[in-house]
């Protein structure tokens, strides 16, 4: 026999279950809302940089669509002039980002207050196939750049590449860029910077995604296809010295091919104060 209240006490636990849930989810809304104005902010930081490099030799699209037709991912600046096309990526990271043993790491501190070393060669990894998406698309060479931004960015020291991508502190970025050799197949830099930007919209413009979704370009073979008389490489085994997570078709970037850093270990020890 069902004893009294007891339908109205099962309720209860379910609302609270519910509500239980519904709070948890939330929490990790606003987490993730915090980390979109975190990111935002380091963006602005990076267009602010740019700003004074446009120019008739350099144009800068900021905030493009990788895919207007199945996501939203978005590419945060494109940099288009005389000595090529990079796509930068800003990194507004708290606390110190270093490098140690060819690996990308990032020391803060916990939840608990406790200081931690984060492994951030993922997020490389990341960036650098964003740019081969883009290479793909555009049939250009793109060079791949991480922008450090956050407070301490300047800490890291002189830009470097590590696994294929050139990381650079934001106070050095406009430099740097403006330091890089004239590309040797000479384009026009604003025909190129228009064409680009119709390949990558803007992120706030109403695009359509899906089906109904602006019809692009045929996307060229990849080098390594064209080199195998248009067979993918799918079951043929990487060239010697390409680990995982290296490019699978083993492509040449930027005139050199790209090898992974070699696996670390151990976390690099915290610079002392």
């Amino acid at each position: 026999m069902t004893g009294a209240g007891e339908s109205a006490d099962n309720m209860a636990r379910e609302l609270r279950d519910r509500a239980t849930g519904l709070r948890a989810k939330a929490d990790e809304l606003e987490a993730k809302a915090d980390r979109s104005e975190v990111g935002a902010d380091g963006e602005r930081r990076v267009a602010t940089v740019l700003a004074p490099l446009e120019s008739p030799s350099c144009h800068v699209l900021h905030d493009r669509l990788l895919d207007p037709s199945t996501s939203r991912v978005n590419l945060d600046h494109i940099v288009v002039s005389v000595a090529g096309i990079f796509l930068v990526d800003a990194k507004n990271w708290a606390g110190n980002v270093v490098e140690f043993e060819g690996s990308l790491w990032q020391h803060k501190f916990g939840t608990a207050g406790q200081r931690v070393s984060v492994p951030m060669n993922p997020e490389v990894d990341k960036v650098r196939r964003m740019a081969e998406q883009v290479e793909t698309v555009s049939a250009r060479v793109v060079e791949p750049v991480m922008c450090l931004t956050g407070e301490n960015a300047d800490r890291f020291g002189p830009a470097r590449s590590i696994r294929g991508v050139s990381v650079v502190p934001i106070g050095e970025l406009a430099t740097w860029l403006l330091s890089r050799p004239r590309a040797t197949e000479s384009r026009d830099v604003a025909t190129e910077a228009v064409r680009l930007s119709a390949l990558f919209p803007p992120a706030g413009s109403p695009m359509l995604l899906g089906p109904d979704a602006p019809a692009r370009s045929p996307r060229p073979q990849s080098r390594s296809t064209r080199r195998h008389g248009g067979q993918s490489q799918t079951g043929v085994p990487p060239p010697h010295g390409q680990g995982r997570g290296a490019p699978a078709d083993g492509r040449l970037l930027r005139g050199r091919r790209w090898h992974r850093s070699r696996r670390c270990s151990r976390s690099p020890a915290w610079p002392q104060s």
